[in-house]
């Protein structure tokens, strides 16, 4: 069975996706362009080099228990427009052959329903994701960074399933 065969057959009235690894998959040279953007942000932030930055975000991540970048500094505060701009703006989409598979279109548009990303990404840059992949009109919104609690709390953590919850609270199907 394909995977728009198995979408059809799921009745849902909100599909909720995560940008990365979901919605497309070069995540992990993606990752390694952010790890690089971050040191440079601790670099800059906190006055350091290559090395010294590298300790410094490992121990931020130690110091705020978790092993996102973006929540460890955030937690430190730094704000998160600086991080953005350091980071997710400086993205090229392109560079990493981040385009629209027919198919992937084809999958989103059997998951009949509202359509939303939830990531710990920045909204801008969500957005900014989902033109690249050609798939920007079919989704009605996007829960970012800093609509999750404030900019306080990240996926995994259960406060940044607030709109879940509240989707099933309305009696609403999620996905």
């Amino acid at each position: 069975m394909t995977t728009a065969e198995q979408l059809a057959k799921i009745e849902a009235d909100v599909w909720f996706f995560d940008l990365d690894g979901t919605l497309y998959s070069a995540v992990e040279k993606i990752n390694q362009v952010f790890k690089a953007k971050y040191l440079e942000l601790v670099m800059a932030v906190y006055g350091l080099d290559l090395a010294k930055a590298e300790q410094k975000l490992v121990e931020l991540q130690f110091k705020h228990k978790t092993h996102l970048m973006r929540p460890a500094l955030v937690r430190d505060g730094v704000p998160t427009g600086i991080i953005s701009s350091f980071t997710a703006f400086r993205i090229d989409t392109k560079k990493f052959g981040i385009a629209s598979p027919r198919k992937r279109r084809e999958n989103l548009l059997v998951a009949m329903g509202e359509r939303i990303v939830l990531t710990n990404s920045p909204e801008s840059y969500a957005w900014q994701m989902l033109r690249a992949l050609s798939v920007r009109d079919l989704f009605a919104y996007v829960i970012g960074a800093e609509s999750m609690d404030k900019g306080r709390v990240f996926k995994p953590e259960c406060g940044a399933y607030n709109a879940l919850i509240v989707a099933l609270g309305n009696g609403r199907r999620v996905v």
